[in-house]
């Protein structure tokens, strides 16, 4: 996964034919290392909204995936 989001020219926040970005994806469903790894390793934005207007934080509480909220949440502190 990491060699994946490293690739020159990739954009990691390009929504999907739902307008999600991979961030909302691994925050709707709960995947912490992935959100980590998005997070750490690419310049991504974590509140650009998706499909309907929510965020990955809204989806994230949304789905009560507590883990990805602090993820989410520590990033925006730091």
């Amino acid at each position: 996964m990491a060699g994946l989001v490293e690739v020159e020219g990739s954009d990691i926040n390009q929504r999907d034919c739902v307008d999600n970005t991979p961030l909302a994806w691994a925050s709707r469903n709960g995947h912490e290392r992935v959100a980590e790894i998005l997070l750490r390793k690419c310049n991504i934005t974590t509140d650009k909204p998706g499909e309907g207007g929510q965020t990955p934080l809204w989806l994230a509480v949304w789905k009560a995936h507590e883990g990805v909220v602090k993820i989410l949440l520590k990033r925006d502190e730091g």
